[in-house]
């Protein structure tokens, strides 16, 4: 099972959010700004503080969520955990939604 949520959370992790904060709301493509990475700090190069606003906190949601809810709902804590709360960082990081970037 711990498998299975680890691979769901590098999923979400993966979902690039700001970019499509940039897309959607600003009309933007946000990988033309600042250090041309997909990120909450080039939504507010582009956008401002209200979309960075935005993108933050959907960015932070893509890790919190899924290790909360593995704490609150299955109990899992220490080494069991461990490996879900690293899979949204790396989904972030490497995502195939992204080609891997």
């Amino acid at each position: 099972m711990v498998f299975i949520w680890t691979l769901l959370t590098f999923l979400l992790g993966a979902l690039p959010f700001s970019v499509w904060v940039g897309q959607w709301g600003l009309r933007k493509e946000i990988r033309d700004y600042g250090d041309k990475n997909p990120g909450a700090t080039n939504v507010f190069r582009a956008g401002g503080f209200t979309w960075f606003g935005l993108a933050l906190a959907l960015d932070v949601s893509k890790a919190a969520v899924p290790v909360g809810l593995a704490y609150q709902i299955f109990g899992w804590q220490g080494w069991e955990i461990l490996p879900i709360a690293l899979a949204a960082p790396l989904g972030h990081a490497f995502s195939p939604f992204l080609q891997w970037r």
